[in-house]
Parts: structure tokens; C-alpha cells; sequence
């Protein structure tokens, strides 16, 4: 009988560690080398419109930005009713509306992800 995969992940990053992840992104020079795969994407909270910027991970497709997070974040679920977006990259602040992938669009994007998992020994 086969067994089904199971992926683990890291849990919540800390607070001081998005921080310092926000800011090393907001360096001249060294945005540059980390903003290829790595952007600050600020949403706007749904009920308390509250701004958050955090740390992702992003790719380009077709001239459009393609964000990843993991499921088990929530800062992706402000832009079901306030997807206006900035994404911070490479030094260049983009503005736009942010949507939620899903079925056939969000497959086809992951398609372009390679996925790695190491098992410790």
C-alpha cells in the first residue's frame, strides 16, 4: 500500500525576523540580488484596514507577479475584499490588484515551481 506524501513546514516566521527580511529588501545594491525571488507585498486588513507588509516569495509570468504563501498564512485572505496590493521589487514599488489563484490558473502557475524535499537523516 502506498503511502500518502506529507509535506512539513516551518511554521509563522517571528515578528523580528519579517522585520529584518523587510529592511535587508529596502537596501540599495542588496535588493537587487535578493529582490529577484524575494519581494515585501503590503495588503490592506479587511476589517480593520489595518496595512501589513511582509516578506514573499514571487516570480514573473507573463508580465504579471505571481506571489507564493503557504496556506496556513492569513495575510492572503485580506485580498478576497480589499485586493489592493504594493509589491516592493527590486527597489521599485509595484501597485496592483492581487487575486487569489485557484483550480486550472493556480496549477498552471505551480507548474512553474520546482518543489525540493530533503529528508533529514
Amino acid at each position: 500500500m502506498d503511502t500518502p506524501a506529507t509535506v512539513k513546514v516551518l511554521g509563522t516566521p517571528p515578528r523580528w525576523m519579517n522585520a529584518v527580511v523587510r529592511a535587508l529588501l529596502r537596501v540599495p545594491g542588496l535588493n537587487r540580488i535578493l529582490g529577484r525571488a524575494f519581494s515585501v507585498i503590503t495588503v490592506t486588513g479587511a476589517r480593520t484596514g489595518t496595512r501589513y507588509a511582509t516578506p514573499v516569495q514571487h516570480l514573473e509570468v507573463d508580465g504579471r507577479y505571481v506571489v507564493l504563501s503557504q496556506r496556513m498564512r492569513t495575510w492572503w485572505r485580506n485580498l478576497r475584499t480589499r485586493p489592493e496590493v504594493e509589491l516592493l521589487v527590486q527597489g521599485r514599488m509595484v501597485r496592483g490588484r492581487g487575486s487569489i489563484a485557484a483550480d486550472a490558473e493556480a496549477s498552471e502557475l505551480l507548474a512553474r515551481v520546482v518543489v525540493i524535499v530533503i529528508d533529514p537523516d
